[in-house]
């Protein structure tokens, strides 16, 4: 049976809410940078496959070249995945214990972006309304979808590149 820990202090709970919001800001930061290095190291394998292409060197050199970089481009792709499905469980986390923390505080903002913006087949958004501006808000009526979700594909979608690549130089090699 956990210990139960005595009742904390507003000022406590107000300071661990700014430090788990610089932490978020941190795992922000390192997965925008991560997406940037890994971004650009599948750009420089493109252009090395490209001045690959332009050398025309012979078949066997062309090909086992190629699988290098197409090999290489999937690897870094797999981890760039893996990277990307870590911080979505990160998120969820720091997410949720922002919100445990603000509304220890009576801080309505997280409660109110948990109820609008979570995403249940069970529990669908709800609009919610802003009593002293007059306005609203409901995910319906915002347009786009998730930025995680739409960038963890990046890296599936340039793996699959990668992969064609490779079978494209495999596909030459054998019909030669």
């Amino acid at each position: 049976m956990p210990a139960v820990q005595p009742p904390r202090s507003k000022e406590d709970l107000s300071d661990e809410l700014r430090l788990n919001l610089d932490l978020w800001k941190h795992e922000e930061g390192l997965r925008q940078q991560r997406n940037t290095v890994l971004l650009g190291t599948n750009a420089f394998l493109a252009v090395a496959a490209s001045a690959l292409i332009n050398a025309r060197p012979p078949w066997g050199i062309a090909l086992s070249t190629g699988i290098a970089l197409a090999g290489f481009g999937l690897l870094i792709c797999w981890i760039w995945d893996r990277l990307q499905q870590r911080h979505v469980v990160y998120a969820d986390f720091r997410r949720k214990q922002i919100r445990e923390l603000a509304a220890q505080l009576d801080y309505e903002s997280w409660e109110k972006q948990w109820e609008a913006l979570r995403s249940s087949s069970d529990q669908p958004p709800v609009k919610v309304e802003f009593p002293h501006t007059g306005a609203s808000f409901s995910p319906r009526q915002s347009q786009g979808s998730s930025a995680i979700l739409t960038e963890s594909l990046l890296p599936r979608a340039i793996a699959a590149a990668w992969f064609l690549f490779a079978l494209g130089g495999v596909i030459l090699t054998l019909c030669r």
